[in-house]
């Protein structure tokens, strides 16, 4: 009995030791994991993209791998919750395949899109949860060019790619728009010469798919153009957002039960540039455009947006080459700023419906140029940190910085490049 209640203490005293530190990492902003995939000797990983599976799929982190004997592949690939890498692809069909996106099915498997011979096809690949392929798709242009930006796939396993194409007799760029099945048949594709190319897609609800990009005018300046299609192709409305009589542009388009919101930038009288955002009904009403107040000669640039579930937009960017996040109110009021007062850009956002706001990208704490760091901050709805700012990188001098940002159930993911190298991590929130 004694020798019980020995090895009954020796335990409760085991783990109050180690409860401090798990205590510690189960706080929010807490590192769980963070891993660098390597892509072989040589090699260099550019472009990363971030997908979330649901439950017992993990996460899938992708860009395009390149080498002095080969210009471009795609690289899937999967970690499990705990950070395991269960797989890693490599994609080559035998020419320069440039990665642009990667979604999820609601099974479980991933499917990777970009371009192949510079602009030459659309390329689309999937594989399972275990690592095979399934299926891979090459789209051309008689005659012309075609290029992907962005994609999105159901939870059905339907696969919608935006992008650009260019054809001898039109002589112009155009938005582009295609359709696979599930099983990677093609069921529609769709050209709209109004709108020269789409940078951006967001899938919306009902399956409906908006499409962002330059929407040239008669005096020759550029609106953003947002276009809607619905899952059948049809084109359900087009409009142009912006300021008349400048050059404006977008980097970000995301879609909400409760509308669109939209971020990029235009250019100001002075020829500096100010940063853009917009937000939209899901009919295609514009509900305000706005942009980043800036003193003169500073300027601003948004990269990202998301929006809460009462219609606050939340943009980040650079606020005079610095890392900043802005949130503004449901009618395009400035509300709450964040100025990191260094070097960097906020490149990705994500928000709750509840309204936390989480934000990442890069930042150089030394203002050298030289060495920048990932860098990450949270709020609450009420503006109030959600935990102290963090950073990590290289232990080297180099370029680490998160591109991709996605909310999952009690933590959040972040994807991007640390000195080459493709980097995936996992947080508490």
């Amino acid at each position: 009995m004694r020798r019980h209640w020995r090895t009954f203490l020796l335990l409760t005293l085991l783990a109050s030791l180690a409860l401090p530190a798990a205590t510690a990492a189960a706080a929010p902003g807490g590192e769980l994991w963070l891993h660098v995939y390597e892509p072989g000797y040589g090699a260099v990983v550019r472009g990363a993209q971030l997908a979330v599976g649901g439950a017992g799929v993990g996460v899938y982190v992708a860009g395009t791998r390149s080498d002095p004997s080969d210009a471009g592949d795609f690289v899937v690939a999967r970690y499990d919750a705990d950070g395991v890498r269960k797989w890693a692809k490599t994609y080559d069909r035998g020419g320069t395949e440039t990665l642009a996106d990667i979604g999820v099915d609601g099974d479980g498997n991933v499917v990777a899109c970009g371009t192949q011979g510079g602009d030459k096809a659309l390329l689309a690949v999937k594989y399972n949860r275990a690592g095979k392929l399934l299926w891979a798709r090459r789209l051309t242009l008689p005659g012309g060019r075609i290029e992907a930006t962005e994609m999105a796939v159901t939870t059905g396993g339907a696969v919608y790619v935006g992008g650009m194409s260019k054809t001898t007799a039109l002589g112009r760029s155009a938005l582009r728009l295609v359709k696979y099945t599930s099983g990677g048949f093609l069921a529609w594709q769709r050209s709209y010469t109004t709108v020269r190319g789409a940078t951006q897609l967001a899938l919306g609800p009902s399956e409906r798919i908006y499409l962002a990009g330059e929407r040239v005018m008669t005096d020759r300046t550029t609106q953003v153009g947002v276009v809607c299609y619905d899952k059948s192709g049809e084109r359900r409305w087009s409009r142009g957002v912006g300021h008349a009589g400048r050059d404006d542009s977008v980097t970000e388009l995301r879609a909400r039960r409760n509308g669109l919101c939209g971020v990029g930038q235009y250019s100001a009288d002075q020829g500096y540039e100010e940063g853009l955002i917009f937000r939209m009904r899901l009919d295609g009403t514009t509900r305000y455009v706005t942009s980043i107040p800036t003193p003169k000669d500073e300027g601003a640039r948004c990269y990202s947006c998301d929006m809460d579930g009462i219609g606050r937009v939340t943009a980040g960017g650079w606020f005079y080459e610095g890392f900043a996040v802005w949130r503004f109110g449901a009618t395009g009021t400035l509300q709450d700023t964040y100025d990191a007062d260094r070097l960097g850009d906020a490149l990705a956002v994500a928000v709750t419906t509840l309204g936390d706001v989480y934000a990442t990208g890069g930042l150089d704490p030394t203002n050298s140029a030289y060495d920048f760091n990932v860098w990450t901050v949270g709020f609450t709805s009420a503006w109030l940190p959600l935990f102290s700012p963090f950073s990590h990188g290289s232990p080297t001098q180099g370029q680490d910085s998160a591109t991709q940002l996605v909310l999952a159930s009690g933590c959040f993911y972040e994807a991007g490049i640390s000195d080459n190298d493709l980097m995936i991590a996992k947080y508490e929130r």
